[in-house]
This record gives C-alpha cells, structure tokens and sequence, in this order.
C-alpha cells in the first residue's frame, strides 16, 4: 500500500482536487423531518472542517441536514468546484421519488450539481412511490442531465449491486455504481457476505460509516483497544487514527465526524505512515473474533427445556434441574440467557443467576412478551405489568433485552387490544424508564419491521429495535424473505433460535450434507453440532442453543477457537438450501 492510496485518483472535485476522507453531518447531528430550525453547531462544524482541510462533505435526506450545509458553503469563501458534495434518497421515507429529492437538494445546497448521490438502503416496500429499479434509472437520468456527477448506492449486498448493475448494462458502465457506502471497521469487516471483496472486484469505492465504532461502543477491555497501545507510541497517533489508518490500507474511504476540532484535524494526519502486514492481519483477526454485532455469547435457551411449556418438542424438566443447567451453564462461560413468558422459566433463571454468584453486568438476560401464549390464551396483562413481575422473577433492576415474540396478532388477541404501533411505542416508554437497556423483536419479516422502525423515528435511533430473533439454521436461512440481510444492513442483530435443527434432518436424507458435516468434523476437530453453530457466528448471526447434557453444553461455548472458511460456508449454503425445513410459524410469511 501507499500513503497516498490510489483509489483517490478516480474520485476527485470537479476542480481535480483529490476527495479527502468525508466529515458526516448524521449521527450526532441528524434531526427530525418536522424540525425545521437549522442546527448553527452544525453550519459552524462544517466551516471548521472545511477549513481544517477537508473537502468532501456527506450528508442524506432522512438526516434533514441539508440546509445546514448549503448555510456553511454560502458563508465560506470557498469554489464550489473544490468541494465533493454527497447525499442519499432514503426509499419511503416520504413520498418523493429521487428526482424531486435530487431537486430539492440543488436548491438546499443551493448549487447547480450534487457530487455523488446515493441510494441509502435497498428495502424498497410495494407501497413505495418507486421501486428499486425505477429509483436507479431515475439517478442514471439525473446523472444525464449534469444535476450529479457520481450515483451510486449505501447498505447493498451484493445482491442488491448485481441488480441494479444489470439495469445500467444498457446504460453503458458510465452508469454503474461507483460506490457502496457501508458500515465498516475491525468488529464489523462484512456489513454483508463478501460484500468488501464484490466490491473491489467490480471497481466500486468502499465508504465507511461508523469507522470508529469499536472505540466508543466497546469498553476499554476490548483486546483491540488493548492491541493498539502500543502502536500509537509506535506512530505517536491516536486510536482513531489508527482505525481510519486501516480503512485506508483496506481500499476503503471512511466518513467520520467530531464536534472537538482538533480530532478532525487529527483524522486528516494519517497519510504519513504505515500500519505493517502483520499489524493488518492482527487487527482483522481480533476483529473477526470479536464482531460488534455479537455483543455477547451465544445464547443458552430456555424454551426447549422448560417445565410447563405444553409442546410436543420440549424437553420435560424440573424446576431444579434447570436452576442446576442454567447455573452450571453460567459457570463454563455463558453470559446470555434467553427467556420469554410463554416458557414460564424466569424463576428459574432468576435463581440460576442469584446462586451463580456472578455480577449484574457481566450477564446478559433477554425475555420476550406475547399477546397470547402457546394455547392461543390471550394475556390478561399489560407489558408493562410484565416488565414489573419479569424484574421480579430475574431478581434484578433491569432487563437487558425486551422483545415482542412475534407480529402475528390482532386487537381481538389480547384484553388489552394492543396493535403492533400501540405495543411497541409502550415498549419505548419502557426503555425509557430505564427498566430495558434494548428493545426488539423476534419472528419479525422486513415489512414487520419496517412498521416499528417508523414508528421509532419520532423517538431517535436508540429506540430502533436492536435484535430480532428469528429461527436460523442451514435448512433455514431466511425465516421470510430477506430478512437476514435487512437486519445486518439496518444495525439490528440476527440472534438464530434452532440452529441445530439440520441434525435432525441429516436423519430424514440429507446425505450430501451429512457428509459435508462429516469432513468438517475431520479437519477442525469438532463435532457437527460445532460446526452448525459456527456457520452461525460466520453467517453473522449469534446462535441460541440448548441442552440437557453438560457435556453438549460445554461443547456449544468452545468454537470461538476456529472459523469457517467462504467456501465451507457456501457448501453448507448450498447444501442446506436443498432441505428446507421450518420448525415455527411455516406459512405465516
């Protein structure tokens, strides 16, 4: 690598200045669609970065930041040709389609063109004003017509890039994307499968949001902090620098932001150095090992082994012998339990976590509230009144995840004839209470999700859901229709319940699977139950499994010692997707 990386070259002012990396104007300064007075911080923030030396601003419709930039570029005395301009349309969020956002921008910015324009998500609802396809073929227009110079997209798959490339096909390559800006840093070095290496492939520019992410999400145990002590006396650079640093030596630009100026002038001082090979490799390595979007363990579940659950599935168990599995489960080194009021067994855990004697805040206990239970009974309480008796029954102050079980209910199924809107804005009352840490979902498709997560905007993102827990294994890889890539392209982590279900189904013929399960066991020396939660981890989505046997149980924590690689994943893909098998809610979607 270069200190001056050469993917530089082919994005520059149209002045020919070379784009620096980006200053974001969301995140911290994002603010709601009906709030219409400009943010001064925000026009004064990014005359300083300007000024410090940047030139390459990025902003998007559903940060209603706009006019705040167009304030700054009219109060600095700078050419508009010098400056790299980037805004996104976000599908449904109102009901304009991309031309007239593209319009409204020019005259926001009050400039004659817009740089680089961005789709920001693929998800387009069948209620949208526009499809995907239509939404591209208005961006190839507007690029026609000189009102941007650059299109391009944000949180694609690959999936979602080879469609839309096909449609430019006959536009002339011109007209592909030329960017895919993504979350990116060492906890998160896929916002989607293989997405990095598609991208360098097919010459599209990787911009990274959130390159910092593990420094201010992660607390300062984190072997990755701990890895780059040392390298900042090496270079005399700071932690951040490092970060933006490895984006660069990745082929990756990356957008960041701070309101302190002497950061963001800290964040242009990176071309004079080098990170080694091997600092590369170490830095993907902790980073692989310990993804963001696995904030804890795989989960141990307490629904297939609970005492009162009527189910043909479960497993019969006394009170005690799951107080005595869940205890010694928290003692090999699970951290997160999950529950749910239709499994009845938060005493249970309750007493496993009093008599483990482990501290409140190195456990992670998540529970689920339903309308109606197993046998179809409607609740007779309010989640709130759940909230209360779940805090009792964990015998603790706080719930760290809360989540709706399923979306499939009507007014009718519950006394207190909750709608999905009604219900989740009392689960963000809840979260404000301070009673819940995080609030999500489970069984939840894209459109399901869709609804709360506009339901949320009012509230800021902290109230988005944070997980949805969806069955997932290999003979299931999506529970509805895409949603595992909406989640992981949205923020929200996939927790898989069942993932050990092809075990069962290796019995009914799978044979070519068996085998593939087989010949993995062989090379990494574990067993297939093993290898099944791994394709998990390496699929991005964090397992939760169960079991009755210790022994199952102390195998189901230690594969944290090994990974998969692409092509076993593939295999198993493709070999799992021949034996599709839903075990809950088959046909709801």
């Amino acid at each position: 690598m270069t200190t001056s990386p050469s993917f530089f070259d082919s994005f520059k002012t149209k002045s020919g200045k070379p784009i620096t990396i980006g200053t974001g104007t969301g995140t911290k300064w994002k603010r709601s669609l009906n709030n219409e007075e400009i943010n001064q911080e925000l026009v004064e923030q990014i005359k300083s970065t300007i000024k410090l030396g940047f030139n390459h601003i990025d902003t998007a419709q559903v940060y209603n930041t706009h006019e705040e930039v167009g304030v700054a570029l009219k109060q600095l005395d700078v050419s508009r040709e010098d400056l790299w301009i980037t805004t996104k349309y976000c599908p449904g969020l109102t009901n304009q389609p991309p031309s007239e956002i593209i319009d409204l921008a020019l005259k926001q910015f009050n400039t004659e063109y817009i740089d680089l324009f961005l789709i920001h998500h693929p998800f387009f609802q069948p209620d949208n004003v526009v499809s995907l396809e239509q939404a591209w073929i208005e961006l190839i227009q507007a690029k026609k017509q000189g009102k941007v110079r650059e299109i391009g997209v944000s949180n694609f798959s690959s999936k979602y890039l080879q469609e839309i490339t096909k449609i430019s096909e006959k536009y002339g390559r011109e007209y592909f994307p030329s960017v895919n800006q993504i979350e990116f840093h060492p906890f998160l070095q896929n916002q989607s499968q293989g997405i990095v290496k598609y991208c360098h492939e097919n010459n599209i520019l990787i911009e990274a949001y959130s390159p910092l992410a593990p420094l201010s999400r992660v607390g300062n145990n984190n072997p990755l902090i701990k890895y780059l002590i040392p390298l900042e006396e090496k270079y005399n650079k700071t932690s951040s620098q490092l970060l933006l640093r490895y984006c660069l030596q990745n082929d990756i630009l990356p957008i960041t932001t701070s309101s302190k100026a002497e950061r963001m002038k800290q964040s242009l001082d990176i071309f004079d150095f080098e990170l080694s090979n091997i600092e590369i490799e170490q830095i993907n390595k902790i980073g692989q090992e310990n993804p963001y979007r696995d904030p804890v363990t795989i989960g141990i579940g307490t629904g297939t082994v609970v005492k009162h659950l009527k189910s043909s599935q479960a497993h019969n168990a006394t009170s005690d012998e799951i107080v005595k599995l869940l205890t010694y489960a928290i003692s090999i080194g699970y951290n997160h339990i999950d529950t749910a009021a239709v499994y009845n067994t938060q005493p249970e855990v309750g007493k496993a976590f009093f008599e483990s004697g482990i501290d409140r805040d190195k456990i992670f206990l998540s529970t689920k509230f339903s309308v109606f239970n197993d046998d179809e009974e409607k609740t007779t309480i309010t989640a709130t009144q759940f909230v209360e008796s779940t805090l009792k029954e964990l015998r603790t102050d706080y719930i760290d995840l809360l989540m709706i079980h399923h979306p499939f209910f009507e007014p009718d199924h519950s006394e207190k004839k909750y709608t999905l809107q009604s219900l989740w804005l009392e689960f963000i009352n809840i979260k404000k209470s301070g009673k819940v840490r995080f609030i999500g979902v489970s069984n939840f498709s894209i459109s399901h999700l869709s609804s709360i997560i506009n339901i949320s905007k009012p509230f800021g993102r902290e109230y988005f859901p944070v997980v949805n827990q969806i069955e997932f294994h290999a003979c299931l890889q999506n529970q509805s229709p895409d949603i595992v890539s909406f989640c992981q392209i949205n923020n929200i982590l996939v927790q898989g319940y069942s993932p050990l279900t092809p075990l069962f189904r290796l019995q009914e013929g799978n044979v070519y699977l068996h085998r593939l399960l087989m010949d993995l066991e062989s090379k990494y020396k574990k067993t297939k139950g093993q290898i099944l939660l791994r394709y998990c981890l390496d699929k991005g989505v964090v397992p939760i499994t169960t079991s009755c046997q210790e022994s199952r149980l102390k195998e189901g924590i230690d594969i944290y010692d090994f990974k998969l690689e692409e092509d076993e994943i593939a295999k198993i893909d493709k070999e799992g997707a021949k034996s599709i098998h839903q075990v809950y809610f088959a046909g709801k979607y």
